[in-house]
């Protein structure tokens, strides 16, 4: 039986390649909707190519066409390890937002049987609660830096404030800032909130997806960008196919 908080079951661990070269690494998570589970992470993970800095993850410009996915299982400290194959004949398997890679997130498929019964959902019961965000809110990031380590290691959490109002979009993008930044390995971390309350204790809820630090051209900003939980349920309704980079 698992003694840790039960958050910690929930981020996966990725690394994207093309056949067997290693594209990159990062972290994502399950997401149910409907009777449907999905795999979910950032849309710079499923491309392997930085839409912001506009270069490829791989020096030869590779794109994946499979993710392996580390699974820490309720029966910790078991694991499951799954290859998901996100490119076919027709071309990428996965989905992007309707909006497009500046929405930086994607989802594919995750194989149904009875995940629910073997792994812990982002929204799951436990952890989709209807809490209003507001500035100040402390939030935990929980995803996997590039430390090394053995594939039983259990995520690491990173805490930070809202540090924006939540309600209103940034750059017209569906995201709201915090006051902490994450390593490489943690984009698309998902993003809890956490609030005390006197008479239910600790509440948390799914808010969102990590996927970058706030970029400025003056000084270092220590921000980190979260994209919000309902960016997943647009992704997977808007049913758009994956597009890779075209010549950038």
């Amino acid at each position: 039986m698992f003694e840790g908080h039960p958050y910690s079951l929930i981020p996966i661990e990725v690394e994207a390649f093309n056949d067997q070269d290693s594209i990159c690494k990062g972290t994502g998570f399950l997401y149910a909707q409907g009777a449907s589970f999905y795999f979910v992470s950032n849309w710079h993970i499923f491309a392997g190519y930085d839409q912001f800095a506009k270069q490829y993850s791989h020096p030869d410009r590779l794109s994946p066409n499979r993710l392996r996915l580390t699974i820490r299982k309720p029966s910790f400290p078991d694991t499951s390890i799954a290859d998901l194959y996100i490119f076919d004949l027709n071309g990428p398997t996965w989905l992007q937002h309707p909006r497009g890679p500046e929405i930086d997130v994607a989802c594919v498929k995750f194989p149904s049987g009875d995940p629910a019964m073997s792994y812990t959902m982002a929204n799951g019961p436990n952890n989709s609660s209807l809490i209003p965000l507001r500035v100040g809110d402390e939030m935990a990031v929980l995803g996997f830096p590039d430390l090394g380590g053995s594939a039983e290691r259990l995520p690491i959490w990173k805490f930070g404030r809202i540090a924006s109002e939540p309600h209103y979009p940034i750059n017209a993008l569906p995201c709201f800032l915090i006051d902490s930044t994450a390593s490489m390995g943690m984009s698309g971390a998902p993003v809890f909130s956490i609030r005390a309350d006197d008479e239910k204790g600790e509440l948390g809820s799914f808010s969102g997806i990590y996927f970058s630090q706030a970029q400025s051209s003056i000084n270092y900003l220590g921000l980190g960008v979260v994209l919000k939980a309902s960016v997943i349920g647009e992704t997977i309704l808007g049913k758009q196919p994956g597009r890779l980079p075209r010549n950038p």
